[in-house]
């Protein structure tokens, strides 16, 4: 399946203990938008993992598509969960296609990214969740877009409020390399973490229930 802008493999669409899950992401390689697994190309390894181990209830669907033209055409509340790592705006370029989320301007990407989210709320009936882990952006003069909170507007909007939040911590990579000469310059710290926001759309309480297959949602 698809959602949030650029290269190749696409997510899937799990069932896992007989609950449907979508794992999104839009990405763009050489025509429009396609999705990329966040864990690096291995979604397919991984799901042939599970199902070895039986934790899968059916074969995963895989669905190639730009996640604009794609969710429009799913039937609303057709899915249990959404869970999606989607492009930081232009924190990284994945070309210059002006399809490609992370070419588009700001005012461009905000308009799609809160449109894509607001599809993805459709297509969970009531009493789900739904998992984004995002990280901020700064604009052109190093202040802070505000991709989080703008993450939590868009799902607030389409009628999922937040419910939980965490920080996901990465590897440090070249951040102390980079990180002395930044803050002597401008007092610009080292990033090295993402946000991990989970919403509800209905009742937590029922949702849970509903993830334990206790009763209908």
């Amino acid at each position: 399946m698809v959602l949030p802008g650029g290269r190749r493999d696409p997510r899937p669409v799990r069932r896992r203990l007989g609950t449907r899950t979508c794992r999104w992401q839009r990405w763009l390689p050489l025509h429009r938008r396609r999705p990329l697994p966040v864990s690096g190309g291995c979604e397919e390894d991984q799901a042939a993992d599970w199902a070895a181990r039986d934790l899968l209830a059916a074969k995963p669907a895989w669905i190639l598509g730009d996640a604009a033209d794609v969710l429009p055409e799913l039937p609303g509340g057709s899915f249990d969960y959404v869970c999606t790592c989607p492009p930081y705006r232009n924190l990284e370029k994945y070309s210059r296609h002006p399809a490609d989320l992370s070419a588009m301007r700001w005012k461009e990407f905000a308009d799609a990214y809160c449109a894509l989210i607001a599809e993805s709320v459709r297509c969970l009936p009531p009493h789900r969740f739904a998992t984004w882990v995002v990280g901020e952006v700064r604009n052109s003069v190093c202040a802070i877009r505000g991709l989080v909170p703008l993450t939590i507007a868009a799902h607030e909007a389409a009628g999922a409020r937040l419910y939980n939040d965490a920080v996901l911590m990465n590897t440090l990579g070249t951040v102390p390399m980079r990180l002395g000469n930044q803050w002597r310059a401008s007092r610009k710290m080292g990033r090295h973490h993402q946000h991990v926001l989970t919403f509800v759309k209905g009742d937590p309480k029922r949702s849970t229930a509903h993830l334990r297959g206790e009763g209908a949602a």
